[in-house]
């Protein structure tokens, strides 16, 4: 796990873009924002989090947007936590989104 404040900028795109390595979307990095979406075809997701801690979620069944201090990574559960001084929230990625090694190299 790596845990971060959200001032730790160049550090919290690296863990994100790592994070997001094995999981099938694609990963846009500006240098106000970092974003997952998921592609069209699948589960419906992403997770956009801006360099001012602002930052938005989505899932088939919710949205959420607030402001972050923190941002924790759990690369074995597959989840992210951002929390703010009142508020947490764990963005868990979709299992079908997680693309296995042996996938990687098979035929679509």
């Amino acid at each position: 796990m790596a845990q971060f404040k959200i001032e730790q900028w160049l550090e919290i795109c690296s863990s994100f873009s790592s994070f997001f390595k094995e999981v099938h979307g694609a990963v846009h990095l500006d240098e106000d924002a970092i974003a997952f979406a998921s592609p069209p075809s699948t589960v419906l997701t992403g997770l956009k989090v801006f360099k001012s801690g602002v930052f938005g979620a989505t899932m088939p069944l919710h949205a959420v947007d607030s402001r972050i201090e923190h941002i924790l990574f759990d690369t074995e559960a597959h989840s992210i936590t951002l929390s703010g001084s009142e508020f947490e929230y764990t963005y868990r990625v979709p299992p079908q989104l997680i693309q296995k090694r042996s996938d990687e190299h098979a035929p679509e």
